[in-house]
């Protein structure tokens, strides 16, 4: 009778079975993003791992590498984080959406699935605002981007028809971001997004 390997034996970085390489990447992914809370990354892990189980496993024991992964990944964090500067990128970005909100500029992070999703739903965002001239946003895909490769990618647009409004926003998002510290680049066309240089920090509670 052959024997399941144990979650320990299976960590290493190539050959894992079925999809568990995918539920490892998104668990090590959702916790240096630092949005989502440890039962949603489990829960989007598994749903994962599941979607094409190993054949040698049983459900309980993919069950147990997530699990066993989920808790060398916060673990892993929480040591990163010890080691954080007091001021990260990701503090100063928040300080830079923080002050845009304050001037008009609806600011989100980590605002819904996908850019399409994101600028779908962003009108109802500054409709709460009450008084919102313009917009920006990075979306989830955006903020995995920026975990794995350290640039982070805005959308941005105004309250308005007329093109060069959206571009004056694009114009203020930039010259905050730049006051708060951020290595920023934009062509000033409405046809290119906002790119923003980071190292990815974000405390987890």
């Amino acid at each position: 009778m052959s024997q399941t390997p144990a979650p320990d034996e299976l960590r290493g970085d190539d050959d894992l079975p079925g999809d568990l390489e995918g539920a490892r990447d998104l668990i090590r992914t959702q916790v240096a993003a630092g949005y989502a809370e440890r039962e949603q990354i489990r829960e989007e892990a598994l749903e994962y791992a599941l979607d094409e189980p190993p054949e040698e496993m049983t459900e309980a024991e993919v069950e147990a590498f997530v699990d066993a992964e989920l808790e060398r990944a916060l673990r892993e964090q929480a040591e990163r984080q010890a080691g954080f500067p007091e001021v990260t990128d990701y503090d100063r970005l928040h300080a830079a959406f923080e002050e845009l909100e304050r001037d008009g500029i609806v600011a989100r992070e980590n605002f819904s699935c996908c850019g399409n999703c994101g600028a779908a739903e962003i009108g109802e965002e500054m409709e709460r605002h009450g008084s919102a001239r313009g917009y920006t946003f990075f979306h989830q895909q955006d903020t995995e981007s920026a975990v794995e490769s350290g640039g982070l990618y805005l959308n941005y647009g105004a309250d308005s028809n007329d093109e060069a409004d959206w571009v004056a926003v694009g114009h203020e998002v930039v010259a905050v971001l730049r006051r708060h510290d951020l290595d920023t680049t934009w062509s000033g066309k409405l046809s290119k997004r906002i790119m923003v240089a980071v190292n990815w920090q974000r405390r987890r509670p």
